[in-house]
């Protein structure tokens, strides 16, 4: 397997969009790399969730979806989060924990704010079931809580590089890219 596993994430294959909501949209977000950054609002998580610069993380835009790019407690990497008007910008997911019996860990991500040349949403993530977790999943997850917990946060997008029309996002196993014809 290569280790430059390319993953194409522009709008024509992903078909992602994003108009204006006068509830969380002010302004088209650019599509292309993002410094990632998280700050906490509410943790009652132990360990607490991480906070901080998270890195590079794209964005795409176009017409009624916002793609974003956000923290996966669940693997240790970047997890596609579509967002769209219809739903006012809103999303919530429930994914069950492997190596846990009836363990869950609820996602809700809501857009607060964007503008040209950033992006604000909302995140939080409610474990469910926790004591059901034996050692080897917290080997596999060291970043899942002990106990059930909640935890509420802020993603915030900055721009470093907005890719052009003839361009698209990528992903790397460098990370986000613009890859252009």
């Amino acid at each position: 397997m290569r280790n430059d596993i390319f993953i194409a994430l522009g709008a024509s294959v992903l078909g992602l969009s994003v108009g204006c909501s006068s509830a969380h949209v002010s302004g088209d977000p650019a599509a292309g790399i993002y410094d990632l950054s998280a700050r906490g609002e509410a943790d009652r998580c132990s360990p607490a969730r991480a906070t901080g610069s998270m890195g590079a993380a794209y964005v795409v835009t176009s017409g009624d979806v916002l793609g974003v790019a956000v923290p996966d407690p669940t693997r240790g990497t970047m997890l596609h989060v579509s967002l769209s008007r219809p739903t006012g910008y809103h999303d919530v997911s429930t994914v069950n924990l492997r190596g846990c019996t009836g363990a869950s860990l609820e996602r809700t991500f809501t857009v607060l704010e964007t503008t040209s040349e950033s992006v604000s949403v909302a995140y939080r993530e409610r474990w469910i079931g926790m004591e059901s977790c034996g050692e080897a999943m917290r080997a596999l997850m060291p970043a899942a809580p002990g106990a059930d917990c909640d935890a509420d946060m802020i993603f915030d997008y900055a721009l470093t590089e907005a890719c052009g029309a003839s361009c698209e996002v990528g992903l790397l196993a460098s990370g986000p890219t613009c890859l252009c014809d």
